[in-house]
């Protein structure tokens, strides 16, 4: 599975909402995590901490963070979420456009909305 496979995250969705729709729920674009040696596409979180995949890479974005594949599949093999928004938010390899604290308080927001299934589904990217 790679990490753009888009039925995970309609999976992940489904756990992150609560929803068993299989409907993404749609919000505006808050913080878009991009990542840099894949192709086409990105990670984007809403206002309400939702976490979705968008196929175009040029969705408008408050927040933009760019960060290799290698180093995203590396934070979460090492701690779930919490690893990984250190990664996103401390890592020289990550570039942030957009307001910093922002960008934390959103991927917070992911955090606090997760399930003990999302963080374990999110280890497994890769």
């Amino acid at each position: 599975m790679t990490i753009f496979d888009e039925r995970w995250v309609e999976a992940a969705n489904k756990v992150l909402t609560g929803h068993r729709t299989g409907a993404v729920p749609q919000f505006r674009v808050v913080l878009s995590l991009r990542f840099a040696d894949a192709a086409g596409g990105c990670w984007v979180v809403g206002e309400n901490g939702t976490l979705r995949f968008s196929s175009t890479p040029v969705e408008p974005a408050d927040i933009v963070a760019t960060m290799p594949v290698a180093l995203a599949r590396e934070a979460f093999a090492d701690g779930g979420q919490d690893a990984f928004i250190t990664k996103v938010l401390s890592t020289p390899e990550v570039r942030i456009d957009g307001d910093f604290a922002k960008a934390r308080f959103f991927l917070a927001g992911l955090v606090r909305n997760a399930t003990p299934q999302t963080v374990h589904a999110l280890r497994a990217i890769g």
